[in-house]
């Protein structure tokens, strides 16, 4: 077995030949033949390709040459036509001619100059056009470039240019660039302007001003920018709106022409001659097709020059992130100055709604983290100007109570004055149970702007409630997939952006309001006890304490634990209540006193016979003392209220029994007028006592029935002035006492005579409403 392998496997003649020689030399050839092969297939593929395309190009050729052949002939019938003798001679003699003026070198150059003067004209017409209509900006720029061009050439050329050409034309065509300057601008400013006009437009402005990319990017950026700007001066409804969309479009067109798109039109400019660019030959006012010739050759040969600075991507990113920062400060400042003058919750809201909403279409299209922090900073001015209006919804407008006060002793309507009202017969109704109210809540004249400040108050604090649930059950979701927008930034990796906009917002937004709110109570009770050390009237503060507090209720539905919190001081409530339960107070105690000693007739009965029913002027007082306390309004007995006047008629009471006890005047009581039983009611008692006589009678039993009348009237004062307390005592009750054992009556007539008390005030308490309460 050979142990050197051929040179060339091709030497081999039989594939026994091959296998003489070791496995590896064998997988070597066969490497080797594989490779001859596909080297053999390759060149195969290029002969049959190569013959496949010279028969196209023969083929191109011939239908070529026919249809030359087609024209020669068409040629040569309209040479035969016109082959005779005047038409050769005419020809002839032009031919001459113009042999002569072509020989005529200066005529040529006034001929080019006059084309070129006409040229310029033309061009600067065409120019004026294009911007008046709108037209292409990159065409009005290539036949602007070409005007400086034939200008260049005339005024540098041999042959003097003509005075209008360096005045006025010179003039109009420095005028032509900045309106076409103007117009890209504003082309690159529109709204809707596609891409494929920006592009043009950028290509334009990099034609005219020579700029590289880079500068164009800097110029599409600050166009943009002051077109933010112009639009964040404006006074449109929808100028918000207008702007985001701007913005939006801005930093999508510039990832989308920069670097890429924009460095291939660019470079697609200088391909051709600008005299030969289809467009500007297009353009039929410029007449190139007759003017061309008197035009220099440099002007024809003149391809547009572009600077060829490569503009990379961190350049473009580097660049838009620094416009994107001025940008997104521009409208969180616009957006900040056009909320700050929106004083409706709804209407904010709804512009949050309609701004996020387009916010985040864009982020979704954007994706990167800066766009989801402008996105929290949105949210949060938002959010902002909403807890501002939050506090001017819980702040309550200072009450007028100045104004109640020049009237603290005005007496609430009476419900039957309407009697002898004129009523409408559509608010007869309305007007009865507007009395009605007035009555049972002790409205007046002086309360009247209170509860209208109450009530306004209470109506902003409903509505800006009523937002707070509208953010609530908003579905960002409806208008984009949030699945796709969850950022650990703005979210911080837990919640959601649906739960932040629709869930944590309007948790903020109701602890700011709670928290106002109360804040808003606590002042205004502040307020009401500050006055309370200068009004006398403490009817009125007690009724606008209960006006602030039944507000402050009835907001519990919307503001949690309201209703728990932010009372007022009970201390001052009952100070208060004393000073209401004094001023109705002293009056009824004045007349008890004149009237007690006149006579203590009244109806006694039983074996043996005891009192069953109270002295006049003690069933007097008590009447005077609830007329008192109706007077002053039925809505200021509180049950806390009538427990501190019960308490301030027993100690009074019971002081001025024990000091009459001291100096013996119950003692004296025998002396002062007749004694006996009367069948009639008290009042009837009274009036007939006020008719009779007194006679003196110093007799014991006399005396003793005095002291019983007495001690019976104690007792039932003191279930009509009964607190509830378990353990009560006091004076009235050390005055019972004495007046017991002074009687000295048997214990069962003891309890009879309670009994006969409480059965009276148990049959009679109805006639005194409030204070059974």
């Amino acid at each position: 077995m050979a142990t050197l392998p051929p040179t060339d496997p091709k030497s081999l003649t039989t594939w026994e030949d091959a296998f003489q020689y070791p496995l590896p030399i064998v997988r070597k050839l066969e490497q080797q033949l594989r490779q001859n092969i596909e080297d053999h297939r390759s060149k195969l593929r290029s002969l049959v390709g190569n013959s496949y395309r010279d028969l196209l190009g023969t083929a191109e050729r011939i239908i070529e040459m026919d249809g030359q052949i087609r024209q020669a002939e068409s040629y040569m019938e309209d040479i035969g036509r016109k082959c005779n003798s005047r038409a050769v001679g005419r020809v002839g003699g032009n031919f001459a001619r113009m042999k002569k003026e072509q020989e005529d070198v200066g005529l040529q150059r006034r001929k080019a100059v006059v084309a070129q003067t006409k040229v310029l004209q033309k061009i600067i017409g065409v120019v004026g056009r294009i911007v008046r209509g709108n037209g292409d900006a990159l065409l009005g720029a290539k036949v602007l470039v070409l005007g400086r061009l034939v200008f260049k050439g005339l005024v540098e050329g041999e042959e003097v240019a003509p005075e209008v050409v360096d005045g006025e034309l010179k003039r109009r065509l420095g005028s032509m660039r900045k309106r076409l300057l103007g117009y890209i601008s504003r082309t690159l400013a529109r709204r809707d302007a596609d891409v494929g006009m920006t592009v043009k437009a950028l290509c334009a402005y990099s034609l005219i001003s020579s700029s590289s990319s880079k500068e164009v990017l800097r110029y599409f950026l600050q166009v943009r920018f002051e077109q933010l700007e112009a639009k964040a001066e404006g006074m449109e409804e929808g100028r918000l709106a207008e702007m985001l969309e701007l913005y939006g479009n801005s930093v999508l067109d510039t990832k989308e022409l920069f670097p890429r798109r924009f460095a291939d039109a660019l470079a697609g400019l200088s391909r051709t001659a600008l005299i030969r660019d289809e467009s500007v030959r297009a353009v039929y006012e410029l007449s190139l097709d007759v003017y061309e010739q008197w035009i220099g050759e440099d002007v024809r040969n003149f391809h547009p020059w572009v600077r060829h600075d490569q503009l990379s991507s961190a350049e473009v990113s580097s660049a838009l992130a620094s416009w994107t920062k001025q940008a997104q400060s521009c409208l969180l400042s616009t957006l900040k100055e056009t909320i700050a003058k929106q004083t409706d919750a709804h209407a904010v809201l709804a512009l949050r709604q309609h701004l996020l909403s387009k916010y985040l279409s864009l982020s979704a299209k954007l994706r990167n983290e800066e766009h989801s922090r402008a996105m929290d900073d949105l949210r949060i001015v938002f959010l902002t100007r909403l807890e501002e209006l939050a506090d001017q919804a819980a702040k309550m407008s200072p009450l007028p109570l100045d104004t109640q006060l020049s009237g603290t002793n005005a007496r609430a309507p009476k419900v039957w004055d309407l009697a002898t009202s004129d009523l409408e017969p559509g608010t007869g109704a309305t007007n009865f149970r507007k009395a009605v109210m007035e009555r049972q809540q002790g409205r007046s004249a002086a309360t009247e702007s209170l509860s209208r400040t109450l009530d306004d108050w209470t109506i902003n604090l409903q509505q800006f409630a009523e937002a707070i649930s509208s953010m609530r059950l908003l579905k960002w979701d409806d208008d984009l997939d949030l699945e796709l927008l969850e950022d650990d930034d703005l979210s911080d990796g837990s919640e959601s952006l649906q739960m932040i906009l629709s869930k944590q917002d309007p948790q903020v937004l109701e602890a700011r309001l709670n928290r106002s709110t109360m804040d808003s109570i606590k002042a205004t009770y502040s307020e009401v006890e500050k006055m309370g050390e200068s009004v006398e009237d403490a009817a009125l503060l007690i009724r606008i304490i209960r006006d602030v507090d039944l507000r402050r209720r009835g907001l519990g539905p919307i503001l949690e634990g309201i209703e728990d919190k932010a009372m007022a001081s009970e201390t001052f409530i009952a100070a208060l209540q004393q000073r209401v339960a004094r001023s109705v107070y002293e009056v009824p105690m004045g007349k008890f006193e004149a009237k007690r000693i006149r006579g203590m007739v009244a109806l006694w009965d039983g074996t043996p016979a005891l009192p069953v029913q109270p002295s006049p002027a003690t069933y007097r007082f008590v009447k005077d003392l609830h007329q008192c306390m109706a007077g002053s309004g039925n809505d200021l007995w509180s049950p806390c209220a009538v427990q501190a006047l019960k308490k301030m008629v027993r100690e009074g009471l019971g002081g001025k029994f024990e000091v009459e006890h001291d100096d013996g005047v119950i003692d004296e009581l025998s002396k002062g007028g007749g004694s006996g039983a009367s069948h009639g009611h008290a009042d009837e008692a009274e009036s007939a006592n006020a008719e009779e006589a007194t006679s003196p009678s110093p007799g014991n039993d006399e005396t003793r029935n005095r002291l019983v009348q007495t001690l019976f009237d104690l007792l039932y004062l003191q279930f009509v002035f009964h607190t509830g307390a378990e353990d009560e005592s006091g004076r009235l009750e050390e005055v019972v006492g004495g007046l017991r054992k002074k009687v000295d009556l048997e214990p069962a007539a003891n309890e009879r005579l309670r009994k006969s008390a409480g059965d009276y005030w148990r049959r009679t308490y109805l006639l005194f409403g409030l204070l059974a309460g």
